[in-house]
């Protein structure tokens, strides 16, 4: 059976921890995951750095120029750009979710 292993990215988390968790099911399926879902980057978040780009800006405008119902919409925007300095490369992995279970399970 194919089975598929798609998450939003602040659920990827978990969907590791289910295939971990289900590996002896998981191992005799052919996997298949989306971009991001498929990916994962494990390490020592303590050498990530994070540096601003853009100023907070703040955009209020009316929605559909509705004036009578009084929608306002409010976008607030920040651009950050995370980055690992040379010597901490090693800090961090990056591979994904097939390898990982291939990985954690016997043969």
């Amino acid at each position: 059976m194919k089975i598929a292993l798609i998450a939003h990215d602040k659920k990827k988390d978990e969907i590791i921890k289910l295939a971990i968790e289900y590996k002896d099911v998981l191992k005799e399926h052919e996997l298949y995951a989306t971009g991001t879902t498929g990916t994962l980057i494990m390490g020592d978040f303590n050498y990530l750095n994070i540096r601003d780009t853009w100023e907070l800006t703040v955009t209020f405008g009316w929605e559909n120029d509705d004036f009578t119902k009084n929608l306002v919409t409010m976008i607030g925007e920040k651009r950050l750009v995370p980055y690992i300095k040379a010597q901490y490369k090693t800090a961090f992995v990056k591979d994904t979710i097939g390898n990982v279970v291939t990985a954690i399970t016997k043969s």
